[in-house]
């Protein structure tokens, strides 16, 4: 049997139902995280799955008149977005002012930290970003 390997993108122009979705239990925290130029710019360039093995996509609102941007991660496969990040444009870099994340419900629901976490970890491993929490 042969076995045919399709790209991401050829997975979402066939099943047009994974386009982009919002959360249906947000939850949004202030955060106060101070990050370089650079860091803002990898933000604003965001990630696009190469493979069907990458669980993340990333993408940037175009910048507000403030040079301000919100960041959504989602889910590759599923397009639900599962967290939003608020980024105000400084003088001398950026700041992620705010947090939004999909709590769940029940048994399973995500914490403020646990939210928090995961960003971090996204954007430090799939952007190259440097900033610490």
């Amino acid at each position: 049997m042969l076995l045919r390997y399709l790209s991401l993108q050829q997975v979402l122009r066939s099943n047009p139902t994974r386009a982009p979705t919002t959360m249906e239990h947000p939850v949004t925290a202030p955060w106060g995280v101070r990050i370089t130029n650079a860091d803002f710019e990898k933000l604003k360039g965001g990630f696009q799955p190469k493979d069907m093995e990458d669980r993340w996509a990333c993408s940037a609102d175009k910048p507000d008149q403030q040079g301000s941007i919100v960041v959504h991660w989602r889910r590759s496969w599923t397009g639900s977005e599962e967290i939003a990040l608020r980024v105000n444009r400084l003088s001398d870099g950026a700041e992620i002012v705010e947090i939004t994340w999909e709590r769940g419900t029940g048994e399973t629901q995500v914490s403020e930290i646990a939210g928090k976490t995961l960003a971090t970890q996204l954007c430090q491993n799939l952007l190259g970003c440097e900033w610490a929490t």
